[in-house]
């Protein structure tokens, strides 16, 4: 046999111990426990899920943790941390709010809302404990517990909004592990490798391996070109809709004005033409407007004030009925006393 016949053997054998290889992989991804891959697998498989998510590699958004399964088995996996879910919120422009913080009992709830730009909507809450073995927490345990609450909901909301999935991890329960540049687990890490396991850039000063300098394949290497700039659409301002804003209130405002002065002023003192006008002469006179805004029809005066010039107007006005009210009742009350003093002394 010729030199040539061997080379498709060669071939051949060489892409079914590739095939078995994936097999393996595949397995062992499927099982969840990511220590029964190889060094080289996991530089891999951390590299390719940052590209597949469009994380930056050298960010570390994903720690390694064991996490306890309920019969007690640990297994290896990744765990999306701070880092992954701020760059998943800008990526897919996620806007979070906090709708509720409360103490429940012995418990901290914080609940936020999570919106996207095409009406998408979801809800996550995180509870956490504000006592320990030594009691209430108070001080920097305390804030540290109620920040925890933070994070942590925001980090299930956005989790959720991109279709990321995790265990349900309990306190307890894990254990985070350091996994050098190689990756090669180191159960007990001194200060150096875990630093300069979490900050790779620190590594590739001093010439340490890194996972982007380790990865065995174009494809993962490839992950490291995920960019967080900013991109030319996030730059360009939103096209603009509708009419051209303005400070001039429309029709629509002056009617809803118009209705709120009307029911505000009903069986008062300004419940007549000539008080209307006489207000509204001495308000826009007194508040140092402009001559050209000065006027004693109300429905002009709506017609060139602010937003905000009319709701302080009409709440002056709704104070004054107030009052007027007010002393109204106390006169009436007092009349009430007197008589009902004259009809006792009347009675002896």
């Amino acid at each position: 046999m010729t030199s040539d016949d061997a080379a498709p053997t060669t071939s051949l054998a060489l892409t079914e111990r590739e095939q078995a290889g994936l097999a393996a992989l595949d397995d062992v991804l499927g099982s969840g426990d990511l220590a029964r891959l190889s060094n080289a697998q996991r530089v891999g498989h951390y590299l390719r899920l940052c590209r597949s998510l469009g994380l930056n590699p050298l960010s570390r958004p994903f720690d390694w943790i064991y996490f306890k399964d309920p019969d007690g088995t640990e297994k290896l996996t990744l765990y999306a941390n701070q880092s992954a879910t701020a760059q998943l919120r800008r990526q897919h422009h996620i806007r979070v709010e906090l709708v509720r913080r409360e103490v429940v009992g012995e418990l901290f709830v914080c609940e936020v809302k999570a919106t996207t730009p095409d009406g998408r909507v979801d809800f996550a809450s995180k509870y956490v404990p504000l006592t320990n073995k030594y009691g209430r927490l108070t001080g920097s345990y305390l804030s540290n517990a109620m920040m925890k609450a933070e994070t942590g909901a925001k980090r299930r909301v956005t989790l959720s909004m991109v279709g990321l999935s995790e265990p349900p991890i309990e306190d307890g329960a894990v254990r985070r592990v350091t996994i050098d540049g190689t990756g090669r687990i180191i159960e007990q890490p001194t200060d150096t490798e875990r630093y300069l396991a979490e900050h790779p850039r620190a590594a590739a000063v001093i010439g340490e391996p890194t996972y982007e300098t380790t990865a065995e394949s174009d494809e993962a290497v490839d992950a490291v070109a995920v960019s967080q700039a900013a991109t030319t659409e996030e730059l360009t301002p939103p096209s603009r809709t509708g009419p051209r804003p303005s400070l001039r209130p429309t029709d629509d405002d002056v009617k809803r004005w118009l209705g709120a002065w009307f029911a505000a002023v009903k069986g008062s003192s300004l419940d007549s033409d000539d008080e209307r006008h006489r207000y509204v002469e001495q308000w826009t006179a007194s508040e140092g407007w402009p001559q050209g805004k000065r006027t004693d029809s109300l429905r002009t005066a709506f017609a060139r004030m602010t937003e905000r010039e009319a709701g302080d107007f009409l709440a002056h006005v709704r104070a004054l009925v107030e009052d007027e009210q007010r002393a109204n009742e106390e006169a009436l009350g007092a009349h009430n006393r007197g008589v009902a003093e004259e009809d006792d002394e009347g009675a002896f």
